[in-house]
């Protein structure tokens, strides 16, 4: 067996889940809606395993709980300053992401210009040590389970 074919069981490291992150809080990731990041499946659209792709620090979202903190409008802020009609709103719960084996921590984002308002509620999601094939099975799992919000 290669690196790319281990087992999905493998743990994340300590540093890679924040246990004061409830398990009952929302994740939020911003979704380009396009042929890419997104799938039309019989009766809905939904987000891709590509929607979920990481960079070298995690995957990046936003924690509902700090949201409402700022009196953000939940969903909505995530996708603040963009075109509403390009873009779509993934929703997990941090519980699922975990029962996955991946970890979740906060990464409020540093002060840009012009600032996000959803900066302070940004987050990471970690994906284990598996491999690249693993890797894209856990991505599309976190794809299959998420919530896609959309505007009209």
């Amino acid at each position: 067996m290669t690196e790319d074919d281990g087992p999905l069981s493998v743990a994340i490291g300590e540093d890679e889940d924040d246990s004061t992150i409830a398990d009952d809080d929302y994740l939020y990731r911003r979704v380009a809606r396009d042929p890419v990041n997104t799938k039309q499946e019989a009766d809905a659209v939904r987000a891709s395993s590509a929607a979920f792709q990481d960079n070298s620090d995690g995957i990046s979202v936003f924690l509902e709980s700090v949201m409402a903190e700022l009196n953000l409008e939940i969903p909505w802020s995530v996708i603040a300053g963009k075109e509403p009609r390009r873009f779509a709103i993934a929703r997990l719960r941090v519980e699922v992401v975990r029962g996955l084996g991946c970890g979740v921590t906060r990464d409020a984002d540093p002060a840009e210009e012009p600032p996000h308002p959803c900066n302070p509620a940004h987050a990471l999601v970690h994906l284990p040590p598996v491999g690249k094939r693993p890797q894209h099975r856990l991505r599309g799992e976190l794809a299959r389970l998420a919530e896609l919000l959309q505007t009209s």
